[in-house]
């Protein structure tokens, strides 16, 4: 159990705020700095005084697809092969793009100590598939065999190891709308992250964009999802009505709440219905 789930376990209220497209539009004219260390935590340090998330991500997804907009080299050393999982190994290997997610995570974590700080990213067979739209653009696109989907999750475990010393305190994996998360799971498409999280007793979880619900999420210290699954926290997805007057839900029993601020609501009413979360 890492330091999240020990929170929850204690009994601790914690409001999880994806603000990142809002804050995006609210405070950086909706170019968000992610290749820029001193202007993105200043970034961050405004929408974080707003809005006051109990945990402050850092998203590996945002970030790698606007260092390939910079960097067309990688992008076209990703297209050497039309392999499905080979853009993705071209990409995570690429010592530029983890040096710079090393440098970022260290400034977040030092400037940030009073919150659980994630790292967020795609999981292995969405980024498996991100990556070869990105490079090779041939549709339709690949069928991933078990094999390949194995390989990803060895390179996605070998790219966490470089944040080893960054101090995250959570693996937040994200999921693709159309794949059946229970299969993955128990097939091990995670296995190999999830074996490298939990050797830094980092909390594991996964957010499913689709908002899907499994019964048993072994092996996952919690769930993103609209009802609760067997083994795992419950992460309460606060619905986007819920920004335009809904009332919320009861509080999920050794949960937390996880809420993304939808672009367009006025700020003043973000900031009173925050204060509904808490």
């Amino acid at each position: 159990m890492g330091s999240f789930t020990e929170c929850l376990s204690g009994g601790r209220r914690l409001l999880w705020l994806d603000s990142s497209a809002y804050a995006a539009t609210l405070l950086a004219f909706d170019s968000v700095p992610w290749l820029e260390i001193g202007p993105y935590l200043a970034w961050m340090r405004k929408a974080q005084s707003l809005y006051r998330s109990d945990v402050i991500s850092l998203p590996v997804g945002s970030i790698w697809d606007r260092w390939i907009e910079k960097s067309p080299a990688l992008r076209a050393s990703m297209g050497g092969r039309q392999r499905p999982v080979y853009p993705l190994r071209a990409l995570l290997r690429d010592t530029g793009l983890r040096d710079h997610l090393v440098e970022l995570a260290r400034a977040v974590r030092a400037s940030f100590t009073g919150v659980k700080f994630a790292l967020t990213c795609p999981s292995p067979r969405s980024w498996v598939h991100e990556t070869y739209r990105c490079a090779l653009s041939l549709p339709p696109e690949p069928e991933i065999s078990s094999e390949e989907l194995d390989k990803a999750g060895l390179y996605l475990a070998d790219f966490l190891r470089s944040f080893r010393d960054c101090g995250p305190d959570i693996l937040l994996v994200q999921e693709a709308a159309d794949v059946d998360l229970a299969l993955d799971v128990k097939a091990g498409a995670y296995r190999s992250a999830l074996n490298v999280a939990i050797g830094y007793n980092w909390d594991v979880g996964i957010h499913s964009f689709a908002g899907q619900t499994i019964r048993s999420a072994d092996g996952i210290d919690f769930l993103i999802a609209p009802g609760p699954a067997r083994g795992a926290a419950w992460g309460q997805e606060i619905s986007s009505g819920f920004w335009h007057g809904d009332p919320p839900p009861d509080w999920p029993s050794g949960g937390f709440r996880f809420a993304r601020i939808p672009v367009g609501v006025r700020p003043e009413q973000v900031l009173n219905r925050l204060e509904l979360l808490r």
